[in-house]
């Protein structure tokens, strides 16, 4: 997808959103990495899967996601 896509979608998604969907998408620009606890999450779910070879669920990873959100407010 060209620049000029991606800036017409982003700004599209910004006049559309939430006010908890702004926060969350103003906080992904402006952390340049991952926070410590998604690390640690990420960590263990690797661990895990190592383990025993479960694959975590689309709908957990999602609200683990909006848990870790939720969390730095």
């Amino acid at each position: 997808m060209d620049a000029l896509t991606l800036r017409q979608k982003l700004h599209s998604l910004v006049e559309t959103s939430s006010e908890d969907k702004l926060e969350e998408i103003y906080d992904l620009f402006q952390d340049n990495e991952y926070s410590n606890d998604f690390k640690a999450m990420l960590d263990n779910e690797y661990e895990q899967y190592q383990k025993d070879g479960e694959v975590v669920s689309r709908n957990q990873v999602n609200k683990l996601i909006e848990q870790l959100f939720h969390s730095r407010k």
